[in-house]
């Protein structure tokens, strides 16, 4: 009986020389796979295409980390809605005072402190459980600041002054100084520069992303004239007044009213409501605001 397997060979060199020579050359080439021109075509068309999709896509992950930074926002401004109203005299969070003193809250002399100042303020909402710590890291400072996550040192937030990683991303105010707030029992208003909701309205700034000038733990001022970037390289002017956490190109700012905005300019002068760095007033080294209307977030 003769052997089945040379017929397909027959018949292939059959029809392959009855193959005009362009059939025949495309029929050979397919049978050896794809020639380096072509190779290097595919390669070319697809690093044309990551070039287009890239800036794009950089685009949307920076935006899905904006929103997810100002839902942090909203989150924590809620939770202080909920701490104050919890308290009898419906103050915002504070730190506990000092033994002895009538005044609750961060004093001027340590408003940059991370247990005493006002990072200590937040730090409150997670002790009382009204906000989980994870809300407290804004994810573009993560990704741009390597900010990370630690656990906190007790009841603050930590931070490692030799690489600039910290737990907390935010800048907030917890005292407002009102002449009008002066009483008998309180000649200077200390006591009622406290926040509470029943005198700090709706659109006034109470956290932020963290303030440019400020560094975390400290309660000097950076020289805004000579602010840097990462690399040392001098920020112009309007990039001076954003927040380091999303690049210096802008910040989420969220309102008591629990409205959260995204502004690029945080010191623009034709929108004073937008002024939550910067202050007017002689105190603004102690890092208390002089009138409703000055907006100072720290540190």
């Amino acid at each position: 009986m003769p052997a089945l397997t040379w017929r397909p060979l027959r018949v292939y060199n059959s029809v392959m020389t009855t193959m005009p020579k362009s059939v025949e050359s495309r029929a050979r080439r397919f049978a050896g796979g794809f020639t380096l021109t072509e190779l290097l075509t595919v390669v070319a068309i697809m690093g044309i295409l990551m070039a287009m999709l890239t800036p794009a896509l950089s685009r949307a992950i920076t935006q899905a980390r904006r929103r997810a930074c100002a839902s942090n926002v909203r989150s924590i401004i809620g939770g202080a809605v909920l701490y104050a109203r919890s308290d009898s005299k419906m103050r915002l969070p504070a730190v506990k005072p000092k033994s002895g003193s009538k005044y609750p809250g961060p004093e001027t002399g340590n408003w940059g402190d991370m247990v005493k100042g006002n990072p200590g303020c937040l730090a409150r909402l997670i002790d009382s459980k009204y906000c989980q710590r994870e809300l407290f890291l804004c994810q573009e400072a993560k990704s741009s600041r390597n900010f990370k996550m630690m656990e906190m040192d007790g009841e603050a937030f930590t931070y490692d002054t030799s690489t600039g990683v910290s737990t907390l991303s935010y800048s907030f105010i917890s005292m407002v100084y009102n002449a009008q707030w002066k009483t008998s029992a309180d000649p200077e208003g200390n006591l009622a520069a406290m926040m509470t909701m029943d005198k700090v309205p709706g659109t006034l700034p109470v956290l932020a992303d963290q303030n440019p000038r400020c560094t975390f733990g400290e309660q000097t001022l950076k020289d805004y004239e000579n602010l840097k970037n990462s690399n040392g390289d001098p920020l112009s002017k309007k990039l001076r007044r954003n927040s380091p956490n999303h690049r210096h190109v802008g910040q989420n700012v969220g309102r008591w009213d629990q409205s959260v905005k995204w502004i690029t300019d945080a010191n623009n002068p034709n929108f004073p409501e937008d002024d939550i760095y910067m202050s007017a007033s002689s105190q603004e080294s102690l890092g208390r605001r002089k009138e409703m209307d000055d907006a100072f977030l720290i540190p």
